[in-house]
């Protein structure tokens, strides 16, 4: 089975992740390593790290889609998280309906302000880019 979790920045994917990680034993593989791999290490990939979830997610996908295949062809228990896109993801659950799964993380409604906050709040976990920051983005 492949798991696949995405959404916005910020949502909780890497804590849902390594809670998964430590109920459930699965590996995974977290979509900002790859990205940031191909940014620095494969320029001609032409991967722009700040250019916005929707445009890295395109972008990682035709990559993210082979690997998929390839865990499902091994029959490989996997997780994803990262920069994904509900379009990539459904289009590859219709050909694997029973072995793909998905949970996409967001917000329904909140302010640029109350959500640097709340990451204030909740400071101290891996990538914590915004404490550095000393004015609402």
């Amino acid at each position: 089975m492949l798991l696949f979790i995405g959404g916005a920045a910020r949502t909780g994917k890497g804590m849902l992740v390594r809670r998964l990680l430590v109920e459930r034993q699965m590996p995974y593989l977290s979509l900002d390593v790859l990205k940031m791999g191909l940014a620095r290490g494969v320029p001609e990939y032409a991967i722009d790290p700040d250019a916005g979830g929707l445009l890295v997610g395109e972008r990682l996908w035709p990559l993210v889609r082979e690997m998929s295949l390839n865990l499902l062809a091994e029959e490989v228990d996997y997780v994803m998280e990262g920069e994904l896109l509900p379009k990539h993801v459904a289009a590859l659950r219709r050909l694997y309906p029973s072995q793909i799964k998905a949970c996409f993380l967001g917000y329904t409604t909140i302010t640029p302000d109350q959500k640097l906050h709340a990451i204030r709040t909740h400071a101290g976990h891996p990538n914590d880019w915004p404490r550095d920051y000393s004015v609402p983005i």
